[in-house]
């Protein structure tokens, strides 16, 4: 039995600064990134912003009661605000835990240290992609909220194991709200923890608030509109994150409609795009079996590379005020030159609807997907009929206006959450998550309609366009003679040409089966 836990001596452990653990796969890419006289700075900070543990101890550095007049309320804030050596040192000093079952130290206790990672990044995912869809400021000030929500778990975990590890266990597998069992066992819940370490380490009044009371919002100012987002993070997290409670879905868009004004097809746009994120965080981070590093090892390097980044006090202020200056000049001028290349890179210059290159990487994850979750894929190739008489009679200048009038027309027919893109000369190809092979091919009906009863005028002259549309569908449970997501396109194409060779202008299949 372990010993007796006192609040006092939870509250003891907070206010003389103990802090928290990751785990040694996080650490291996971190050490790597770090390595040598030239650390890789941008996988470095981005490997941070992943973390509970490390991220909560770059915002515990950068808010240093009395060193600043103000909060940094963000990860990317508080990344420029201590400079690259203090990062360098905080990362590779966080504590972390061996998860690897090969290990003399491994512990099958730990690996519920990688399960509330995976909560707390996802609420932190769904902020953020919330914040941007409902045109927030500062999305990056909703994801550390939400990234931070649970930092008394983690706490907790990490300094008093053999006290919490049975509290978590018993809410995994009973259910209901992790508090009460906390309060029986503890006296005092995350929540409260959460708060009081929020307080020590000055984050601010906003992150004490998120973190007291994100499971009890009625206790908080009903126009306070950041716990509004946080709120939906979290129930968005209960369908995709804890059990998959789909029954919630229903609750989730009537509370989006009501509370934000986002439509079924808003709402699950903003679903895709949280889970293809927090997809590709929590895969990043999960390869470690090919680095080959063991904890001993691992330790060393941790030590070698904190020895090289270690610096005089007055090195460090004349870097941080160096850093300062820059970052006030530069960093608005940065983000919009990457935004603007961001876009560039995915986006079609012509016709301003994805390129192929997007294309075939939203493919590959939603067929992937698709497989995993036993969900399904729809898929449709579009070609415009006798497209090169256009170019021959026209001009090409003509034919360009005719690609970006059927470009328009397919977009503004389709659902919030389909992609379409310009698969290559006058083909456009359109992808369909979550559709039934009837949807599908009434989707081909309604687009093929729409060009077909839209008068393209260029030049004074209204041009008659037409199109060829084949679809196909992929069901990742039953597999109908499709292993790869390349497969799907490709049968989408041979129907292409039936509606060809049978004269054009026509979808083909014309009826399909459920």
């Amino acid at each position: 039995m372990p010993n007796e836990l006192t609040v006092s001596r939870i509250l003891d452990a907070v206010n003389s600064g103990s802090g928290m653990k990751t785990f040694d796969r996080l650490m291996k890419l971190v050490a790597a990134s770090a390595s040598g006289s030239k650390p890789d700075l941008k996988v470095l900070k981005e490997l941070i912003q992943y973390d509970v543990a490390t991220s909560s101890a770059v915002l515990r550095a950068a808010n240093r009661s009395g060193k600043y007049d103000d909060n940094a309320m963000d990860i990317p804030s508080a990344i420029k605000r201590i400079g690259s050596h203090t990062l360098k040192n905080l990362a590779l000093s966080t504590e972390f835990i061996d998860l690897d079952p090969k290990s003399d130290k491994y512990d099958p206790s730990n690996e519920i240290l990688q399960w509330l990672w995976e909560r707390s990044l996802f609420n932190a995912t769904s902020a953020r992609q919330l914040a941007i869809k409902l045109g927030r400021d500062n999305p990056e000030y909703y994801y550390a909220l939400g990234l931070m929500l649970d930092i008394g778990a983690h706490f907790l975990f990490a300094n008093f194991q053999e006290h919490y590890y049975p509290v978590l266990k018993q809410w995994q597998t009973e259910g209901g709200m992790l508090t009460s069992y906390e309060h029986d066992a503890l006296g005092i819940d995350h929540t409260t923890v959460g708060q009081h370490l929020a307080h020590a380490w000055n984050f601010g009044p906003d992150f004490e608030q998120a973190i007291k009371h994100h499971h009890s919002p009625e206790k908080v100012a009903s126009d306070n509109l950041t716990m509004d987002v946080l709120q939906l993070a979290i129930r968005i997290g209960g369908v995709f994150f804890s059990a998959r409670h789909v029954s919630e879905l229903q609750s989730i868009s009537d509370y989006s409609v009501k509370e934000f004004g986002l439509n079924a097809d808003a709402l699950a746009n903003v679903l895709q795009r949280i889970a293809l994120e927090a997809d590709k965080s929590t895969y990043r981070l999960s390869i470690d079996s090919s680095t080959g590093v063991s904890s001993i090892d691992l330790l060393r390097i941790i030590n070698t590379e904190l020895g090289r980044a270690t610096l005089s006090y007055d090195q460090m202020v004349s870097e941080l005020e160096t850093a300062m200056k820059k970052a006030e000049t530069l960093a608005m001028k940065l983000e919009e030159a990457n935004i603007k290349l961001r876009k560039a890179a995915n986006i079609d210059s012509l016709t301003k609807v994805y390129n192929r290159r997007f294309f075939e990487e939203f493919l590959d994850w939603n067929f992937q997907r698709a497989r995993r979750y036993k969900s399904t894929l729809g898929c449709m190739m579009i070609d415009i009929d006798y497209f090169k008489k256009f170019n021959d009679t026209y001009g090409h200048l003509t034919g360009d206006r005719v690609l970006q009038g059927v470009a328009n027309t397919l977009k503004e027919s389709l659902r919030g959450t389909d992609i379409l893109a310009r698969f290559g000369g006058e083909e456009f190809i359109v992808l369909l998550p979550e559709s039934s092979p009837k949807a599908v091919c009434l989707a081909a009906k309604k687009l093929h309609k729409a060009v077909e009863n839209t008068p393209f005028s260029v030049d004074g002259k209204d041009l008659s366009v037409t199109i060829c549309i084949g679809h196909h569908y992929y069901n990742g449970d039953k597999e109908l003679n499709i292993d790869r997501a390349k497969d799907l396109v490709r049968i989408a194409d041979t129907h292409v040409y039936k509606a060809k060779e049978n004269g054009r202008n026509q979808v083909w299949p014309s009826e399909v089966e459920e």
